[in-house]
């Protein structure tokens, strides 16, 4: 079995298992055997099998992989439980304001491919396939600003690139 396809049985059984799959960018390490890859400077993860609910793909950026986890399990278990957060609303997850925010399908189908595992777990026997919708999660500075807002501390900017403007 080749690594891709282990890579597509895990999306598929955890879609299955719970809902929805995680996928974690650049915090370093990989599914190649020997590879060592350093951490990129801003981490970013993305699900899998929210679309099956007629819920958005989420993806966010600068969090560490087990933070990411916790919140985009957050964003799918309140969906289940019939609490889905709408776009462009505030809520808290650990007392941290967070929103979502559209993705442009420029983003989604730009030639670096960013939801690759995505496209490839989707594709597998369809002859055609359109981009999901996607919507970025943003989480707020230590005064409950947002990346873009007027005072939103700097690191935090940094960490979260505004898909929506660019």
């Amino acid at each position: 079995m080749t690594p891709r396809s282990e890579q597509l049985l895990w999306i598929a059984a955890a879609i299955t298992r719970c809902g929805q799959a995680i996928i974690n960018v650049g915090a370093g390490g990989c599914s190649v055997p020997g590879c060592d890859c350093p951490p990129e400077p801003v981490p970013w993860s993305y699900t899998i099998g929210l679309v099956e609910r007629a819920h958005p793909e989420v993806v966010t950026f600068g969090l560490a992989p087990v933070h990411a986890l916790a919140v985009l399990n957050w964003v799918h278990d309140r969906d289940v439980a019939g609490a889905r957060i709408p776009t462009g609303a505030v809520e808290r997850f650990d007392g941290v304001p967070i929103t979502l925010r559209p993705v442009p399908a420029q983003w989604i189908t730009s030639a670096d491919d960013p939801l690759g595992q995505w496209f490839a777990h989707y594709s597998v026997g369809r002859p055609r396939l359109d981009p999901p919708e996607v919507v970025q999660l943003l989480w707020a500075d230590d005064d409950d600003r947002f990346p873009g807002e007027l005072g939103c501390d700097p690191e935090v900017e940094a960490m979260q690139p505004r898909l929506d403007e660019q």
